[in-house]
Parts: C-alpha cells; structure tokens; sequence
C-alpha cells in the first residue's frame, strides 16, 4: 500500500548485541459520530463517553494489527458528536484522515471515497469495513475492479504462445499477487481462461472476516 511520510515517531528496540530503529508513520482518525450511532452499537446502546474506549478496541485495535506491514500507526485525534445529525466531516491537522460515523447517508454499510480522497465515510462499525475503506485511502482499487481494463486471469511468466500476455500490472486492481475476479458464474477472459475467485481479500466484498481476511503482500507494497 502507499504510505504516507508526512512526519514520523522513532521507536527505539534494543537488545544485549545492538539496536534497531523502527519508522513509523503516525496517522490520526478525526472521528465524528451521532446519537443513532450510539443508540445502534452492537452488543446495545451506549453512551458517548463510553465510545472512544469502544472504539479503540473494536476498530483502531485490528487497524493497526493489519497496517504494521506498513509501517503506520493510526490514532484518534479527536471524537466529535454530531448533535444535529449531519453529514458534517470535522477535520484535524495534517496527516489526519476524517472518518464520519452515521446511520444517515448511503444504504450500503459503507462508503470510503476512491484513491487519491481526503475523506472516508463509514456507516457502521465493522472492522472489515474500515480496513476495506482505508485500503481505498491508500490507493487500493476492489480486486475485482475494471475501471483500469478487464485484467487477464494469466501472470507473467505464465503466457501461453498466441495468447495475450498478462496484464495484472495496468489492468484490473493494478497488482500482480492478487488474482482476476469476475463473480459471473463461468465467465471467461480474453485468452478463454476461466477465472478463479477467491475469498477473504479486505479489499473484495464478499466473506470478508477478521479471523481469515488479508491483504496481500502486493497490496502492502
């Protein structure tokens, strides 16, 4: 994934024989949140004061196990209560990605804005839905996307003659170790090749889970 060198904390690991240093990038969630939001917590309603703590557990928690590959560190800034019930994105200082929490807006579960975006938006709270969208943060497309031309199921190196060689590289998600996808039922590419979907990748939409998703190390990149 792409990361982010806007500044960085130094962790120092020292053992008997030497000393590592570890470079982190330090990334803090501006979090705004409304009343429907804590009245629809899993698990039952809860209070505003408890939501942080919550928070931190169920989301920022598993968002900093999966993005240590990457070298980034993820903080809540601020938390925000959203009295009037708006769309309203509150900001933060540089390096800070908005994250709006809410039942009004969309009615898929949730919607972070393509590659490139400032702003991530999130309906409810799911952690599979939150690495997803911040996958989106840091320039990942959905495995299955065609925006970039329909990519060929063949990799490089595996080109049969007279075939179209791979294109995984300009095609597709942009990457090499994630595989075609086409949820079409016997769909077939360019070169005939049926595809081979998989599932459990963070940036896909079906069975994503905490317990067996992934990105991959293409993605991480």
């Amino acid at each position: 994934m792409k990361k982010i060198f806007t500044f960085f904390t130094v962790t120092m690991i020292i053992t008997s024989n030497f000393a590592q240093t570890y470079y982190k990038s330090h990334i803090g969630l501006s979090v705004t949140i409304d009343q429907e939001v804590l009245d629809d917590y899993p698990g039952g309603p809860i209070v505003f004061n408890q939501f942080e703590g919550k928070f931190e557990q169920d989301i920022l928690a598993p968002l900093n196990s999966f993005f240590d590959t990457s070298k980034i560190e993820f903080y809540v800034y601020h938390i925000y209560f959203d009295t009037a019930g708006t769309n309203y994105y509150y900001g933060g200082p540089l390096n800070t990605i908005r994250v709006k929490y809410g039942v009004a807006g969309a009615a898929i579960s949730s919607m972070g804005l393509y590659p490139g975006a400032s702003m991530h938006f999130c309906q409810y709270l799911i952690p599979e839905d939150m690495l997803h969208e911040m996958g989106h943060m840091f320039g990942q497309w959905h495995i299955f996307d065609d925006y970039n031309g329909s990519e060929l199921v063949v990799r490089p190196g595996e080109e049969d003659p007279g075939d179209f060689p791979a294109n995984c590289e300009y095609a597709g998600d942009l990457i090499d170790d994630t595989p075609a996808i086409n949820w079409i039922t016997g769909a077939v590419d360019a070169n005939g090749d049926y595809y081979k979907n998989t599932v459990g990748n963070f940036m896909d939409y079906y069975a994503q889970s905490m317990t067996f998703g992934f990105f991959t190390p293409g993605q991480y990149e």
